[in-house]
């Protein structure tokens, strides 16, 4: 359970000093004369967040001994351990924050006093009955199981234990979201609206491409073609995120990213943003790229597209709550999430143009076309009408003419 106390050894709840930092207690135990002594330590961090994050990591230091000695370890131990020195530098810093999010808030509260060898399946089975029981979404639970799942996983690998007990259990069933989507209606709205704000052309260029909130803020203009000779185009190749260290991009995979043609509205909102930008970035002068907030920290992030008057980043945890929220309701226009313009599109593709799931799949980014379909299944064409047409060209009509 969330508010549960935390399992011993994890350490103290991140609380706020006078001065603004966070810190949290953790017991370290030194050799004396009269054996193991336990020692207060203490961590900081400029956020809650940060001041987990350095907490693992010291947790983490603090248990290699404890593995090294015991091939049995309490889950509690172990956890710190494995995301520490397993898991760190092989993930995203934003997957790292999911994982250690769920140690920290779920998997050690509950099952942070069970053995490695001991862990079995009724002991998933409990972990899963006590966060539904809480009032936890499937979603969060299936996350936290899939956390453990990795973690015991590792486990098996190196020879702790000899099977993965997570996986004799059924996690809770996906609870598929009900889409909140505009009408055509509403977006042609929408776009008129659009025009009027600041931050219209990056609305526009999000309901007319598809792009994640974190594709679109972290555009470059390196990134956009608009005079390509087979039509203009940009590629997605980062998302800008925030993590438990701070705002930062995250590269994809792929070196070439994801190409995505441009429609006329996307065109004539670059145009526009370029235009505002430049203005911006001459009246800013010598401030351009500077934070406004003297001890805000400075990023450099490459040639952004999208920037605040001055020149920094947008910030992906304000761009709702600051920019898209208050412009919806000036505009009177329904209140979605900034990530349904992107279900927007698909349905507007879908039921309005009839478009083919693999076209929608490669403009969003869908690593499979199943994506596409589960997502979308409800607007899906059924693709029949064009070759029923046919058939009634070859078939002709029902009639009672030729009937005895």
């Amino acid at each position: 359970m969330t508010d549960k106390k935390r399992a011993n050894g994890l350490g103290s709840k991140p609380k706020q000093r006078k001065d603004g930092r966070f810190y949290s207690n953790y017991t370290v135990y030194v050799r004396g004369p009269k054996g193991r002594v336990p020692k207060l330590r203490t961590v900081y961090g400029k956020t809650p967040t940060e001041c987990e994050r350095n907490l693992i990591r010291a947790l983490g230091d603090r248990d290699d001994s404890v593995l090294l000695d015991s091939h049995n370890p309490q889950l509690a131990d172990y956890l710190p351990w494995w995301l520490e020195k397993v898991v760190a530098d092989t993930v995203k810093q934003t997957t790292w924050d999911g994982y250690a999010r769920m140690a920290s808030r779920h998997l050690a509260p509950i099952l942070g006093h069970v053995r490695l060898k001991e862990l079995d399946q009724d002991h998933v089975l409990d972990l899963k009955s006590e966060m539904l029981s809480s009032g936890l979404s499937n979603r969060t639970v299936r996350y936290a199981m899939q956390t453990l799942g990795k973690a015991l996983g590792y486990a098996v690998g190196r020879g702790t234990i000899p099977a993965n007990p997570v996986r004799a259990v059924k996690p809770p069933r996906k609870v598929k979201r009900q889409l909140d989507v505009w009408t055509l209606q509403d977006v042609l709205r929408f776009f008129r609206a659009a025009r009027l704000d600041r931050m219209g052309p990056l609305y526009v260029l999000a309901a007319t491409t598809g792009l994640r909130e974190g594709e679109i803020l972290g555009l470059w203009w390196r990134d956009v073609h608009l005079d390509a000779s087979d039509g203009p185009i940009l590629r997605v190749q980062r998302n800008l995120v925030r993590s438990s260290t701070g705002v930062e991009i995250e590269h994809l995979k792929t070196d070439e990213g994801r190409p995505v043609e441009l429609t006329r509205m996307g065109v004539g909102a670059l145009k526009r943003q370029r235009k505002q930008q430049e203005g911006e970035r001459l009246a800013a002068g010598d401030r351009w790229g500077v934070p406004r907030m003297k001890k805000s920290r400075r990023y450099d992030l490459g040639d952004l597209v999208f920037t605040t008057r001055n020149g920094t980043h947008i910030d992906p945890s304000n761009l709702s709550a600051k920019h898209f929220r208050p412009f919806l309701r000036r505009a009177g226009l329904p209140r979605i999430r900034f990530h349904d313009l992107r279900h927007t599109l698909a349905t507007v593709m879908f039921s309005e143009l009839r478009a083919h799931p693999k076209a929608v799949q490669g403009m969003f980014g869908h690593k499979d076309v199943k994506i596409t379909l589960d997502t979308y299944t409800h607007y899906l064409p059924t693709m029949q009408a064009p070759y029923v047409a046919n058939l009634d060209e070859l078939f002709g009509e029902w009639t009672d003419e030729d009937v005895d």
